[in-house]
């Protein structure tokens, strides 16, 4: 099962904002040096045993990510290590939309790791637009496993049985991490 969880945050020196890990297990994914985050964010997945959580940039940081220490790329990982800082750009707002979940809406996330299609085949109609409802159930892609592909469907716990599509947030053919946002609703 996978669920979505923010970093916990600290006030650094000189605008900065140190992000540290609100649970223990094994991170990966993490977010590149230079890289513009904003809240909602990917900042990386953190595996304990079965379980697999999305770890997301919290409300109030905007900025490029800068390197605390270097990392292998799966690393083990205790309740508050320091997992990366953020120099806070002036300006709130400055990352790229597709990076953040605006705070108004809500978000169909991908299920798992995979390739994100928007449509059921190349130069097909798409199955969501911006502006389009959905209700429960509803198939609003497709993700890419190992050459095997399953419906991503509208619905969950976090999300209205009904819906008004304001945003697509992965672009057709991305590679996405599981509990990225994909597609915003309000």
């Amino acid at each position: 099962m996978s669920r979505t969880l923010a970093l916990r945050k600290e006030a650094g020196e000189k605008g900065r904002v140190v992000l540290r890990s609100p649970l223990v297990g094994i991170w990966s994914d993490q977010p590149e040096a230079g890289t513009m985050v904003g809240p909602g964010s990917p900042a990386g997945t953190l595996r304990r045993l079965a379980d697999r959580v999305a770890l997301v940039v919290p409300d109030g940081v905007t900025g490029t990510v800068e390197t605390v220490e270097v990392r292998e790329l799966q690393a083990a990982i205790g309740f508050g290590d320091v997992l990366f800082a953020v120099h806070e750009t002036v300006g709130a707002g400055s990352a790229k939309k597709s990076d953040a979940v605006r705070r108004d809406g809500r978000a169909v996330v991908a299920p798992t790791d995979g390739v994100y299609y928007r449509s059921p085949s190349p130069g097909a109609k798409g199955y969501v637009a911006v502006g389009d409802r959905v209700v429960a159930g509803q198939a609003v892609g497709l993700i890419e496993v190992m050459k095997t592909f399953s419906p991503i469907v509208y619905g969950g716990a976090s999300l209205p049985e009904r819906g008004k599509v304001v945003a697509l947030l992965a672009q057709d053919g991305e590679e996405v991490r599981a509990g990225q946002p994909l597609v915003e609703v309000e």
